[in-house]
């Protein structure tokens, strides 16, 4: 929810938003800006949790896309935590949904904690969520397809659109349209042609990584009637 920044200094944010600290994890390439995913640390109760999350907003000239400039102009990179106001907002697609309120033009972020390199507390927490998330299936959603179907994800009994993954190597490349696109190799299925959004990999031609926390996404419905995966983000162990 975009206000100016006046109102943000007279106004609390209205009914259903809570106060919340998330750790990024993914700051994707949008159109028309990025596409946020985190770590929710505290419910709307303000109980401590750990639960995947998309950051979101309620332009409908981007499809919910964050400025990028809410990170830039205030330094903010992956496994950096803030903390915003936010309210559920869920999706069919994507559930994990949370709406940010802060100004148009500014920062939403009430507070910014930098860490200077990955932690074992980090790892920990991570690696956490993997084993005990309800979600975490043989395939990464629910195939080794690249691309899904609307009705496979209308009978899943557990709909979600982010999944979080330790992978051991991962192939970076161009493709033929210089696109950078991933192949690898998660519980003895192949995935390739996997399109990455992580900027951050974008000049790399060829790049090989090891031992990686992988943040994967579905996108919304493609001008060819499916949804595609997306690896929104690469996290090195070191």
């Amino acid at each position: 929810m975009f206000i100016n920044q006046n109102q943000q200094n007279i106004f609390q944010p209205p009914y259903g938003f809570h106060r919340s600290k998330f750790i990024i994890l993914a700051i994707s390439s949008k159109i028309g800006g990025k596409c946020v995913g985190a770590i929710k640390l505290s419910d709307e109760n303000g109980y401590s949790t750990c639960q995947l999350v998309r950051l979101v907003t309620d332009d409908p000239n981007t499809n919910g896309a964050v400025p990028s400039i809410w990170f830039d102009n205030n330094g903010i990179e992956i496994l950096d935590m803030v903390e915003c106001w936010v309210r559920p907002t869920p999706t069919d697609i994507q559930p994990e949904n949370y709406l940010i309120f802060g100004p148009a033009n500014n920062s939403p972020w009430l507070s910014h904690q930098k860490f200077d390199q990955f932690s074992s507390d980090q790892y920990n927490m991570l690696t956490n969520i993997i084993n005990c998330t309800v979600l975490n299936t043989g395939s990464i959603f629910y195939n080794n397809n690249r691309r899904l179907h609307p009705d496979l994800l209308k009978q899943t009994p557990y709909p979600h659109s982010l999944e979080l993954r330790f992978i051991n190597h991962i192939q970076l490349y161009h493709n033929n349209y210089n696109k950078t696109r991933a192949d690898f190799d998660y519980n003895n299925e192949h995935y390739s042609n996997i399109s990455v959004t992580d900027s951050r990999y974008y000049h790399y031609r060829q790049l090989d990584l090891y031992n990686c926390f992988a943040l994967f996404s579905i996108g919304n419905l493609f001008d060819d009637g499916f949804h595609y995966k997306i690896l929104a983000s690469i996290i090195t162990t070191k």
